[in-house]
């Protein structure tokens, strides 16, 4: 089996009979496997938790360590885990919100989630790591009613998940292939697409840190890596129109750029109908 084909059949083990949310789980997993901290956002009852699961279930014999509401003392060392996971995540306590920033500075090896229902502009900037967050995971409020009726005639419970061992990625294959994503070369389209939204962050008074464009071009590295490529393409960069950016402004603005970034990037060699004569036998 293919490296593309095992991904591939691993995604849609890890996102059965979650409707809506495939794209989530499958950006969660990419940024896990980078080893790049998310913010996995949504309301109470929106399936943060079913998310992390499936998302942790995707690795064979991992280690993770869950921090939940409550105050608790991290152990004194965190390289023998693979995960950090902070779930329900209050920034207002001060325990937590020193607990997050020795999690980032000293988790070696360990992947970074932290979840919670309180608004990524007032979550990272409470517990002042917005610049260290790679992006956020924002889980829609609800599902759409055929979604809803399909899930209700699904007789599995989407709470248990089989993904077949052969399929989970061990902490070998993790470290192995963040080495060849590195190789990965970017192409030009996407360097172009980069180099337009930072653009449009300094035109909009938008902050980007360099180490979160280093982190963002990994993930664009990666999708293209288990696509079977060694170049990127545009379509590796679609995450980037959407809402990963944490202020609800700067998604909008961001969002609406990289619409426009993508549609003349793509149509750079298309003549212009309109204003130049042309002979359809000849295009």
């Amino acid at each position: 089996m293919t490296l593309t084909k095992r991904i591939s059949e691993l995604m849609q083990a890890i996102t059965a009979n979650i409707p809506e949310r495939e794209f989530c789980i499958q950006l969660g997993f990419l940024a896990t496997l980078v080893g790049k901290p998310f913010y996995l956002y949504g309301r109470s009852g929106s399936g943060k938790a079913l998310v992390i699961d499936r998302i942790t279930s995707a690795f064979r014999n991992v280690k993770i360590l869950k921090l939940g509401k409550r105050e608790q003392e991290l152990p004194p060392s965190l390289d023998s885990y693979d995960m950090v996971i902070f779930q329900s995540f209050n920034p207002f306590e001060e325990k937590n919100k020193a607990n997050v920033h020795i999690a980032i500075e000293d988790r070696s090896k360990a992947s970074l989630i932290i979840s919670g229902d309180i608004r990524p502009e007032v979550a990272l900037n409470r517990t002042e790591i917005t610049d260290k967050i790679t992006l956020i995971v924002a889980l829609p409020d609800s599902i759409s009613s055929d979604a809803l009726c399909n899930l209700l005639m699904t007789p599995s419970d989407i709470s248990h998940t089989h993904i077949p061992v052969g399929l989970t990625v061990t902490a070998d294959e993790k470290a192995q292939w963040n080495d060849e994503i590195k190789k990965v070369s970017l192409s030009e389209d996407t360097l172009y697409i980069i180099g337009e939204i930072a653009k449009t962050c300094d035109e909009n008074n938008i902050y980007v840190p360099i180490r979160k464009w280093i982190a963002l071009t990994n993930i664009i590295k990666a999708a293209a890596f288990f696509n079977g490529r060694q170049e990127t393409r545009i379509t590796d960069t679609f995450f980037l129109g959407t809402p990963i950016w944490g202020r609800t402004m700067t998604n909008t603005t961001i969002i609406d750029s990289y619409k426009n970034i993508v549609r003349n990037r793509i149509l750079k060699e298309i003549p212009d109908i309109i204003n130049n004569p042309y002979d359809a036998d000849d295009l």
